[in-house]
This record gives structure tokens, C-alpha cells and sequence, in this order.
């Protein structure tokens, strides 16, 4: 784990002060960071580790900081805190997957369908078992390697399934006070409401644009980065792993498509189709979530496009979106796309004006 205190990222700000006001000493034991990919609640949650297992810091102190010297910060740099777990989504497998696993060799061969595959692929999505959950009662109840707090981060806890989250639950009826449960997730609706009551709940939500041009600069991206914020929803982690990835270039390109829309849905849906030729790292289930975006960002430009008009491309664009992962003929998804998109930002041109 890298130590990510001592780079106060600017759109964390009120979240820190809401979280420390009353310093260090009066924190939750168990926390809930919610909000979209990209907003940087991974790099929240590692500092507030920090935090918790430096050994010099003050815990009365509303806006507390890590040594980095101590034993703990320097056992936290190298990986190798005791007195910290983390869990997060280990494997692609289900419960249901082992138990057939156990048995494949006492069954008959079977052909399988694509179909079959591929909904098998969906049903064994990433998640957390209730095993890693219960492998951490004797972390808890057992005791602290320091003699002082402990702390477990859960990444994706929307992972875990109901069977984990009790589990999890019942780990937190009475944990010791010095034990901290820092949980982290994109899609709070899908967690129980049992374990979100159990939890002090901390939004991450859409900074401004001025606060997110300025975390990109802090993360020494480069200049004109910040262009790229409406397609990433306003999170500046996102262009960092973008530019990681090399994406970039693509997406530049896609944003002047935006820029440049025109009025004629056939040709904006060519200049997509193109653009999804040539990068193959540019997907079509996010070329949609991107129009998605676009159309948001120009109707909040101008509230005097709230039409009936606006509803019905949004609709539509909703519909695309559940059908992006295969459609049956590329261009002319594309083309639907296009059309509802240019509704619904009052761009459409009128049959006559596109057969011209």
C-alpha cells in the first residue's frame, strides 16, 4: 500500500472535514464510502488507514497527519502492517461454480452453448465469498500485533453476497473499539440496507470543474487533461487511468464528435463507426454511456431544452444502453444512437434536411 497522505487531493477536502472535525478520536468504526468510479475513494480510504495506524499521529487534532516515520507508516510503505486486512473481489468463480467443479469428473461430457457460456461468464462475475468475511474474525476478536487500532478495507463491497454481508454484519454488532471498518463501494443499492445502517455513510459526488481540473494537475497529468472530464463524469481518477491505458487519443477524437455533432444523425453515426474501427480499446457500451453524458452536459447548459423532446431521446438512449453489449448491426445502432442524442439536445434535423 503507498502512502497517500501526504498528497491532500483537493476534491477530498470536505469530505475530510466532515469526516474530522471532531479529530481522529471520534471517528465511526464503520464507514461507508459511496459514489461513482473515478472519485478517488480508494485513495481516501488508504490515507485514512494511514492515519489510523501512524503511531505519532494526533488523534485529537481536526485535521491530523501521518509521520511517515514512524514504525507503522513505515510497515504500511513496505505492505506489511499486521494490524491491517484488506478484502476485495478474489476470483471469477461462484459458490455454485466449486460445488460443480467437485463433481465434473463424475459427469458426463456436455457440448455447451455459446449462449450458455456466455451466461454462465455473467453468473460468475468477480464477488467476495463469505469465507474471506469470516477469515477475519480472529483478526478482530483476537488482538492487535501494536497494541494499537486495527483496520480492514473492503473494496467493491457490492461484491459480497447476502451470505457475506451477514456474516460481516454479524462481525459488527460488537467489534472491539479499537477495530475499523473502512467499505467502499459504487453502487450502494446494492448492499443490504441492514449493513448501510450499520455504517456511517460518506458520499464522494461530482466535484466542480475548477476542483477536478485542479486534482488532475495534482496528479501531475498533463496539460489539457481537463477536457476530458465530461466524458469521465467529472472524476479525475478516471483520465489518470485512461492515461495510463493509453486511451486517450480515442477519446479526444470521440469528444470532438460531440463538439462538431451537426444536425445529420447518419453522418455523426458514420463518424462513430469509424472512430470504433480504428481503436480497438474504445468499446461501444461506453461510446453510449459517453452520449449519455454529452446530452446531460448540454441539457444542464440549457435548462430551455427540457422538452418532451429531451425525455423521449433520454429514452431512448436508455434502451440503447441495455442492448450496447450486442448489437445486431453496428452502423445501425450507431445511427439510433445518433438520432435520440441529437433529440434530445434539439439538434435533429428534419427528414427533408438529412435526405438533402
Amino acid at each position: 500500500m503507498q502512502a497517500f497522505d501526504k498528497i491532500n487531493l483537493d476534491i477530498h477536502k470536505s469530505q475530510w472535514n466532515e469526516l474530522l472535525r471532531l479529530g481522529l478520536a471520534r471517528l465511526p468504526h464503520a464507514l461507508l464510502l459511496t459514489g461513482a468510479p473515478g472519485l478517488g475513494k480508494r485513495q481516501f480510504a488508504e490515507q485514512l488507514v494511514n492515519l489510523l495506524l501512524c503511531e505519532r499521529v494526533d488523534a485529537t487534532n481536526p485535521a491530523p497527519s501521518s509521520c511517515g516515520e514512524c514504525p507503522g507508516c513505515r510497515w504500511l510503505s513496505a505492505d506489511s502492517h499486521p494490524d491491517v486486512r484488506y478484502v476485495s473481489p478474489e476470483s471469477d468463480e461462484t459458490d455454485d461454480d466449486l460445488d460443480a467443479a467437485s463433481t465434473a469428473d463424475k459427469a458426463p461430457e456436455k457440448i455447451v452453448s455459446p449462449t450458455a457460456k456466455a451466461k454462465a461468464k455473467k453468473r460468475t462475475r468477480a464477488s467476495i465469498k463469505v469465507a474471506a468475511i469470516r477469515d477475519l474474525e480472529d483478526f478482530v476478536f483476537v488482538g492487535s500485533h501494536r497494541q494499537g487500532r486495527r483496520v480492514i478495507l473492503i473494496t467493491d463491497a457490492d461484491a459480497m453476497n447476502n451470505i457475506a454481508i451477514n456474516a460481516l454484519l454479524k462481525i459488527l454488532e460488537e467489534p472491539p473499539a479499537t477495530v475499523y471498518f473502512i467499505l467502499i463501494t459504487s453502487n450502494k443499492d446494492r448492499l443490504l440496507p441492514t449493513l448501510r445502517s450499520r455504517c456511517r455513510q460518506l458520499a464522494f459526488t461530482r466535484p466542480s470543474i475548477k476542483a477536478a481540473s485542479l486534482t488532475l494537475r495534482e496528479l501531475g497529468l498533463p496539460m489539457g487533461s481537463e477536457v476530458l472530464l465530461s466524458l469521465a463524469g467529472g472524476a479525475p481518477m478516471q483520465i489518470q487511468r485512461w492515461h495510463q491505458s493509453e486511451k486517450i487519443d480515442g477519446l479526444k477524437a470521440l469528444l470532438k464528435t460531440f463538439q462538431h455533432a451537426g444536425n445529420n444523425p447518419l453522418a455523426l453515426a458514420a463518424r462513430w463507426d469509424d472512430l470504433l474501427k480504428k481503436d480497438e480499446q474504445l468499446k461501444i457500451e461506453f461510446l453510449v454511456e459517453a452520449v449519455q453524458r454529452w446530452v446531460v452536459d448540454e441539457a444542464l447548459a440549457s435548462e430551455a431544452r427540457l422538452n418532451a423532446a429531451t425525455f423521449a431521446g433520454w429514452r431512448g438512449l436508455l434502451q440503447c444502453r441495455r442492448a450496447a453489449g450486442h448489437p445486431l448491426n453496428q452502423l445501425l445502432f450507431l445511427e439510433e444512437i445518433a438520432t435520440h442524442a441529437l433529440r434530445a439536445t434539439g439538434k435533429l434535423a428534419s427528414p427533408r434536411q438529412v435526405a438533402a
